[in-house]
Formats: C-alpha cells, sequence, structure tokens
C-alpha cells in the first residue's frame, strides 16, 4: 500500500479554492511576518474592485430581505451579487465599477424605510472594524467660482466639511455648474457648516454656500451616527423610586378656642315605660313617656322639680269640680287645707 505524504492530497478536490499551497512565512522576534507578491494582491483587488460596502444606520436586516430588496431595485443597473457578514454589513459586488458609481451618485437608498450607507470598496479596508463615527454624505456647494471645479479646488473646498471622497458625474464632466455635488466623509463632531468663506492669496474672498439634503441622527453622548442622545443605549438610566406616602397631620383646635367637651350622657330610650309607686302602695305609670318630657339621666343627678306629684294630682280634682282633698290618714304629703 502506497503511504500518504501530506493531508493535502488526502482532500485535494476540484472545489472552489481547493487547491491551496503552502508558503512559508517568516519568524522574527517571536512574530509571524507574510510577504505576498504584488500580483497576488493585484488579483484579489481585481475581483472586489467593482464592490460597494452598505451599512445600515440602526438594526441590520436579515440577509433575505435585503437580497430581495436590492435584487428588485438594482435591476435596472444588472445583476449584482450580495454577501453578508457576521458584524450585519454586507457587500455588493456589480460586474463594473461604473455600475458602482451609478449607483452612488442615483440617490439615498432604503430597505424597509431604513437608510442604507454605501461606500465603495478599496484595498485594506478593514470592513469588520467600520464605526459609525464618520458616515458618507453627499454635499452640494452653491456659487463655486468656476476656477475650482477641478479636482484640486473641489478637494480644498470639500476639506472644510469633511474629508473628500469624490465628486459625482455630473460635475467631473461640469456639465452643471450651478453647484457642484462631492462624496464626503463627515465626522461625528464636525458642526456642518452652512457656508465658508474662500480667502485667496490676493486678498479676496468669495462665501460658498453648503447644503445637506440628508443627514444621519448623531448622538452626542457615545460619539456616533445613527440615533439621538434620547436614544442612547450607554446613557446612565434613570432609577425610580418610589413616590413615599404623605404622613396625615392631626387636627388641632384653633389658636385661642378650646375644643368642646365630649356629652358622654346616656339617655334611656324613649317609649320605654315608667312605673312610679305613690305612698298607699299605687303604681302609677305612662306608656308615653316621650310625652311627659321627664327623661331620666343615668350617670347623672336629676335635679328636683319643686312640685311634687301628689300636688299635680290634686289640682286635677279641682279642676273636675271636687274640690279640696282631705286630710286622708293613710296618705302621707296631704295637707287638708293645703294648696298649691
Amino acid at each position: 500500500m502506497e503511504e500518504v505524504k501530506g493531508w493535502n492530497r488526502l482532500f485535494k478536490d476540484e472545489r472552489t479554492m481547493g487547491n491551496l499551497q503552502y508558503f512559508p512565512p517568516k519568524k522574527e522576534g517571536g512574530q509571524t511576518f507574510i510577504y505576498p507578491p504584488d500580483d497576488i494582491v493585484e488579483e484579489g483587488i481585481s475581483k472586489w474592485r467593482s464592490s460597494l460596502v452598505g451599512q445600515f444606520m440602526d438594526k441590520s436586516l436579515p440577509y433575505f430581505l435585503v437580497k430581495k430588496a436590492v435584487t428588485g431595485m438594482w435591476s435596472q443597473f444588472g445583476d449584482v451579487e450580495v454577501f453578508s457578514l457576521e458584524n450585519g454589513m454586507y457587500i455588493f459586488r456589480f460586474q463594473d465599477e461604473a455600475t458602482c458609481d451609478e449607483i452612488m451618485e442615483s440617490r439615498l437608498w432604503h430597505i424597509s424605510n431604513k437608510p442604507l450607507i454605501l461606500r465603495k470598496w478599496k484595498p485594506g479596508m478593514q470592513i469588520l472594524k467600520l464605526a459609525l463615527s464618520s458616515v458618507p454624505v453627499w454635499v452640494k456647494f452653491l456659487h463655486l467660482p468656476m476656477e475650482f471645479w477641478t479636482p484640486n479646488g473641489l478637494s480644498y473646498v470639500a476639506s472644510g466639511v469633511g474629508v473628500p471622497l469624490y465628486a459625482d458625474k455630473v460635475t467631473k464632466e461640469q456639465k452643471r455648474l450651478g453647484f457642484a455635488r462631492v462624496l464626503v466623509e463627515l465626522d461625528v463632531n464636525s458642526d456642518c457648516p452652512k457656508e465658508m468663506t474662500i480667502c485667496r492669496a490676493n486678498g479676496d474672498s468669495v462665501t460658498v454656500g453648503v447644503i445637506y439634503p440628508w443627514l444621519p441622527p448623531k448622538c452626542s453622548s457615545c460619539k456616533a451616527f445613527g440615533h439621538a442622545v434620547f436614544a442612547c443605549k450607554k446613557q446612565d438610566k434613570k432609577v425610580w423610586i418610589p413616590k413615599q406616602p404623605k404622613t396625615p397631620k392631626r387636627k388641632t383646635s384653633p389658636v385661642g378656642k378650646q375644643a368642646m367637651p365630649f356629652d358622654r350622657t346616656i339617655r334611656k330610650p324613649v317609649g320605654v315605660s315608667k312605673t312610679k309607686t305613690n305612698a298607699e302602695g299605687l303604681r302609677l305609670s305612662n306608656s308615653f313617656d316621650g310625652l311627659s318630657g321627664d327623661e331620666e339621666m343615668v350617670g347623672v343627678e336629676k335635679p328636683r322639680s319643686p312640685t311634687t306629684f301628689l300636688q299635680v294630682f290634686e289640682k286635677v280634682l279641682l279642676s273636675n269640680g271636687k274640690g279640696k282633698m282631705e286630710g286622708n290618714p293613710g296618705m302621707e304629703g296631704f295637707s287638708p287645707t293645703g294648696g298649691l
């Protein structure tokens, strides 16, 4: 049986990138250095030269939704390949660089009402480290003198806003001289001036207007585009503290006035029959105590009435015409000649 000399023979097939080769690196000072030739680098650049890097301002969208959206809205520009990255970014590869320029210069593209930020791919771009501390935006420069409609002249003017990337096709060909349109890398700390003054060496100066057709929201707390400061997740959260109930105040008497004492007198219920016995043992009762006006106070000494019950009885007999009562030996308290 023939001995297999290397693992590469076991996995060698006709798949893409299946025929890989080993190039020994160099070890210096405990570090590994790789020195690829220029033709290897140029081969990779030519493959991705006609590509755009896209990202969303906020949370990224799923791959199938982005793929379906760009296939429909970019169908007029030809075929497009969509590649998804781990950090929610996408790479869109087209047939040529002219298609990339046309898509970049057309307008601001939206997918599911979210702006899609596009950048041209360039060699050495570390896509996974792209942050939203700076974004490319189109800027219009109004009343720009003719002598500044050159690559260097536009570069000086656009540098007053941010880092100039490139001008659109119409500006390059100078077919529209009303304003110059330049794509600028805008930093989050930029003050976005509305006008700038161009000063020449001879002392002349001219004012140029600046218009931003679209600006993304930016947060001054975390220094990033994509959200406002009130929606920042890194901002200190407010702690909710429940409101303490108020302690009720005790009611006090007004100054200079004394509170009326509480009357604790217990009154006998009205309607209960009261029974009394006279000197002869005769029971006298009145079932209508409410009409007599004679309320018995329990716990309070009852004041003595100046008129006794027998005197009232004698008065009743006199009113009936029977005269005065004679003294009765069996009834104490009667006076034979006594009157009221």
